[in-house]
């Protein structure tokens, strides 16, 4: 059964502050769906349909405010079973009533091979490529999984990255805002 809850930090501190020092430009504010209106709240209803209706699974949702007409809407979804807990969130981004794109990452806390949140998907929408939306999105999920879980968004396996996506991953190393790790081939957030 799927249960709606709100959302705390495990070590108590208010999420939304912790989100803050890593995004200072955006709001972080828990929402219910019905806040949610025209095609972002038909996005929210397929996103829960066709990911997060499942038994021992809860959804939160949350809005990032950055700006005037800037705003990313967030599903955070748990799964809980006797032997695993994936974490895993969904977010579109919206700029003037108009999607720009969509993003995701997940986490399994007791992963031995992967034991950070990392990057699942992070799409521009065509009219809105190479604006910066994308690099603004990873960086929004970097905020969720540090006010989350305690840790920096990795990207996905090298390999998974192609040509923007690893793209941007190398602008924010050399911005000095990330770090390659050679070793695991992947991207991390500082």
């Amino acid at each position: 059964m799927l249960e709606v809850t709100s959302d705390t930090h495990e070590s108590g501190k208010d999420p939304s502050e912790i989100f803050r020092q890593y995004f200072p430009q955006g709001t972080l504010r828990s929402i219910a769906p019905e806040d949610v209106e025209g095609f972002a709240r038909e996005w929210l209803a397929r996103i829960v349909k066709e990911n997060c209706d499942k038994p021992n699974s809860s959804v939160s949702y949350f809005t990032v405010e950055a700006g005037k007409d800037a705003r990313t809407f967030v599903v955070k979804y748990e799964e809980q079973g006797a032997d695993f807990r994936w974490n895993a969130a969904y977010l579109l981004d919206v700029l003037e009533k108009s999607p720009t794109g969509e993003g995701s990452f997940g986490f399994n806390p007791y992963s031995t091979s992967a034991p950070y949140p990392s990057e699942l998907r992070n799409k521009t929408f065509e009219h809105h490529v190479k604006r910066g939306f994308g690099t603004k999105r990873l960086e929004v999920m970097n905020a969720l999984t540090r006010a989350w879980y305690g840790k920096p968004l990795s990207s996905s396996p090298e390999s998974n990255l192609v040509g923007h996506a690893k793209d941007v991953w190398t602008s924010l190393t050399k911005l000095g805002k990330a770090r390659y790790i050679a070793e695991e081939r992947r991207f991390e957030f500082l």
